[in-house]
């Protein structure tokens, strides 16, 4: 139902093509048929830190799921995707990287 996306994420939190750092997303639209205003609504899906040996490999492989639910129930766009260093993000997770990468989500989802 959804598509996988690439969001850039710049290391100070300017988000955009150049020198962004690639960042795994994937991001679900109501169907077509769905009412009126359907997809006026957007939501970003983020996960938490990660713990334990594979955390970070395996942080929000659900989501895609959860998101085309959102999608199809709630009739919103919905975005999840993976902070640097996690799942098929690259970099390495930082805490000083994480509100730059939230931020390219979130301009992501609005220029959609």
């Amino acid at each position: 139902m959804g598509d996988v996306v690439t969001i850039a994420s710049g290391a100070s939190g300017a988000s955009g093509a150049s020198g962004g750092l690639p960042l795994a997303g994937y991001l679900a639209r109501p169907a077509a048929s769905a009412a009126p205003g359907a997809g006026r609504y957007g939501l970003v899906l983020s996960h938490g830190f990660p713990e334990g040996a594979r955390g970070a490999t395996t942080v929000a492989t659900t989501y895609p799921e959860l998101a085309d639910r959102l999608a199809r129930d709630a009739a919103w766009t919905v975005l999840a995707f993976n902070f640097r260093g996690t799942g098929e993000s690259a970099g390495d997770f930082s805490l000083a990287g994480w509100l730059a990468d939230l931020r390219a989500a979130v301009d992501f989802l609005l220029a959609d």
